[in-house]
């Protein structure tokens, strides 16, 4: 069997190998999606400074007056990064501390983007190390009561290097 794994790599190295960085990116991605598996691209970036932090809390960028301009600048291109960008906009853009996943998928649908199992896509953020967003309380003792979720620093960082075209897959 790991013969076969190594067969299928190097095989997959020599297909990507003459594409450029993006193309690259593409071709994971899809990969990763016809086969049911989940990649969020990592980042390749210095490490932050406690000076930086305080630049992560604040507002998007000036240029982006709504959602769908954020999502257009992010282009993300899995159902946790879409996720990831809009509950990034309902925390950070517009200055709420919390939010449902549901709430995300609405704004998700609004966009023409709704993801089919949102919490999937959450538990993939969740899980995640660092984790990129985390559950803060639950409404209600049943299965299914209302979760309340909040972007992590890191999940912050992440969404503004989509932003700034930082983001590399591997």
């Amino acid at each position: 069997m790991p013969d076969a794994e190594l067969n299928a790599m190097a095989k997959i190295a020599e297909v990507i190998e003459p594409l450029d960085q993006d193309a690259r990116g593409r071709v994971i991605r899809w990969v990763a999606e016809r086969f049911g598996m989940a990649v969020l691209g990592t980042r390749r970036t210095p490490s932050t400074s406690a000076d930086e932090d305080e630049s992560v809390t604040g507002a998007p960028r000036a240029d982006f007056d709504s959602v769908s301009d954020l999502f257009d600048a992010a282009g993300p291109s899995t159902d946790a990064e879409k996720a990831l960008v809009v509950a990034y906009w309902l925390q950070v853009g517009n200055d709420q501390p919390e939010w449902t996943s549901q709430r995300v998928n609405s704004e998700l649908k609004h966009l023409g983007h709704g993801v089919g199992n949102i919490t999937r896509a959450f538990g993939l953020l969740i899980n995640r190390k660092p984790n990129l967003v985390q559950q803060v309380r639950k409404e209600g003792k049943s299965a299914q009561a209302r979760k309340k979720y909040k972007v992590t620093l890191e999940g912050k960082r992440y969404v503004q290097r989509m932003i700034g075209g930082a983001v590399e897959d591997d």
